[in-house]
């Protein structure tokens, strides 16, 4: 009699072993996944905010550059020579 319900105590302990190690598992692998999933959001809007950013600044230098360079071929025409400075 004891026996048994020694070994009954012990099915039930490794039966709830398993079900707790399974469902701390499968909370691993939901936390991981929600995670992955916020990062790669975060990412997504933290590179588009960058990235068009780093696309504004590149057209703006190279408008001033085009801007500087077409005053400079106005001012200095192609073969003359520039002025010395006193």
């Amino acid at each position: 009699m004891l026996s048994r319900l020694l070994r009954e105590h012990q099915a039930r302990q490794s039966e709830r072993r398993e079900l707790q190690e399974r469902r701390r598992r499968e909370a691993i692998a939901a936390a991981t996944r929600l995670t992955e999933a916020l990062v790669d959001h975060l990412n997504v809007g933290v590179a588009q905010a960058y990235i068009g950013d780093v696309e504004n600044w590149a057209r703006s230098i190279e408008l001033d550059m085009r801007t500087i360079a077409t005053g400079w071929s106005n001012i200095y025409p192609k073969g003359q020579l520039q002025p010395a400075c006193s």
